[in-house]
């Protein structure tokens, strides 16, 4: 999805695409190759990390930290060559992303080692790391020492990686920039400012659980549209984020539904079906473009 979307809506960007791990047979390199810059490497941390959390592909939910040092690897080694880029800091993105339209590189910042956007909360406090502008060389010279500090720690983070670098952060002393959230816009807060650049499926996706059946009440005018008077009054359950109070009357899987994005539903807004449909669109395989959690995107 964050590729097809750059490649179609975001032309001022060169995507590449990292993946950590083995490459599996789904994936279509020949493919891949048409749009963006393919690149696999094994991370030096797995074994690290498997070790604490016991889970086999753990290595590419923490690959972002080493995206820095594998990009930089890639430019001395040749993989870019011919590219007319920007190498002193890039655009990192998660694949639950959508680029809605062209920005030029110029209005993005270029901090002294990284800036990102607020997490569920429209306010200006850097939070989620699932859309960052980072400084190569200082992430480079720093994810040794950051994951040191996530061994010293026991990797005892909040949200695994992202905690890890929020923590580490603050540990050293250094604040990370704030990134306009029109470069994060979570897809729950609707279409209520102006056109954002990158919409951000945080949390629940479209195609979770119970979503088509909440989407079909939706369409059918059996859910209200009206936002609550609070709608963020966040709990966290097995994982998943909830606002506000819902009763999937509708649904026979009640328990498991995401709540969270009945109120992405519920929304006055017309944008909203528009996104899903794109986010339908961008992740149909019909087209051999696989992507899962294991992939990260780099433009």
């Amino acid at each position: 999805m964050a590729l097809k979307s750059a490649v179609q809506k975001c032309t001022s960007l060169f995507p590449v695409v990292l993946h950590a791990g083995q490459v599996s047979n789904q994936i279509d390199l020949k493919h891949y190759g048409k749009f963006a810059t393919f690149i696999s490497f094994e991370s030096n941390y797995t074994s690290v990390l498997k070790a604490r959390y016991h889970v086999e592909s753990i290595g590419s939910v923490f690959a972002r930290l080493e995206s820095a040092s594998v990009l930089m690897h890639s430019i001395k080694s040749g993989a870019l060559r011919g590219k007319n880029l920007i190498t002193s800091h890039f655009l990192y993105t998660d694949v639950d992303i959508m680029f809605m339209r062209d920005f030029p590189v110029q209005s993005l910042s270029t901090p002294s080692s990284v800036a990102f956007s607020s997490q569920i909360l429209q306010i200006p406090t850097p939070e989620n790391t699932g859309v960052m502008i980072i400084n190569t060389s200082w992430l480079h010279q720093e994810v040794s020492h950051i994951m040191s500090y996530g061994l010293d720690t026991n990797f005892k983070h909040v949200a695994m990686d992202q905690g890890l670098l929020i923590d580490y952060l603050h540990n050293i002393g250094i604040k990370p920039e704030y990134l306009d959230l029109v470069y994060n816009w979570k897809a729950y807060w609707g279409g209520n400012r102006t056109t954002p650049f990158i919409v951000h499926w945080h949390g629940p996706k479209p195609l979770d659980n119970c979503s088509e059946c909440i989407y079909m009440n939706y369409k059918s005018g059996q859910i209200s549209r009206k936002l609550p008077e609070n709608p963020i009054k966040t709990t966290s359950v097995g994982g998943s984020f909830m606002i506000g109070d819902f009763n999937a009357s509708q649904c026979d899987h009640s328990e498991i539904c995401p709540r969270i994005y009945l109120e992405v539903l519920r929304a006055q807004d017309s944008n909203i079906g528009d996104w899903i449909r794109r986010f339908e669109e961008y992740t149909s395989t019909s087209n051999n473009v696989c992507l899962n959690e294991s992939y990260e995107s780099l433009a």
